[in-house]
């Protein structure tokens, strides 16, 4: 009985403990024109790193893994599957996820939330994003990373 009560215990101090907020995207909408609405959260000591981050956050998540939403397809599934990728695809999309190249996938990018920026402080950030989802798939494409049917 003793043991019964300490494990009811501690399941509920591991049910009740606070769990630190991972960063999240939310697809909000899509246009005729290919643009994705979204929202999503960016770390980083300063607001540009933090930018940088979010933007970096969604294509990867649009990459690897897609965003999960009930009325638009067109992002639901992964883009590509990272255990098939040559070298040399790994090489191009490394190249382009890391450098300023993403900027022109972004339409627009405003912060939502306004935290106090302290330096060597890293703060978690909220950024509403349009994408030009056509022009980033295009790219995929003309760099050999995708095929133009998926990969």
């Amino acid at each position: 009985m003793k043991f019964h009560i300490t494990l009811l215990g501690i399941l509920c101090l591991f049910a009740c403990a606070r769990r630190a907020a991972t960063p999240g995207i939310q697809l909000i909408s899509r246009d005729a024109q290919g643009l994705l609405s979204l929202e999503a959260d960016g770390e980083g000591y300063l607001r540009a790193g933090a930018e940088k981050d979010v933007k970096q956050r969604v294509l990867k998540r649009i990459l690897y893994d897609g965003i999960a939403h009930n009325e638009i397809s067109a992002v639901r599934l992964p883009m590509i599957d990272r255990s098939k990728l040559s070298s040399n695809q790994m090489d191009a999309l490394d190249n382009l996820l890391s450098g300023d190249e993403i900027d022109r996938f972004f339409t627009e990018v405003n912060w939502l939330t306004n935290p106090v920026w302290v330096p060597n402080v890293k703060k978690l950030q909220r950024y509403k994003l349009t994408l030009n989802y056509d022009l980033f798939r295009r790219e995929l494409e003309t760099k050999g990373v995708i095929r133009k049917f998926g990969f």
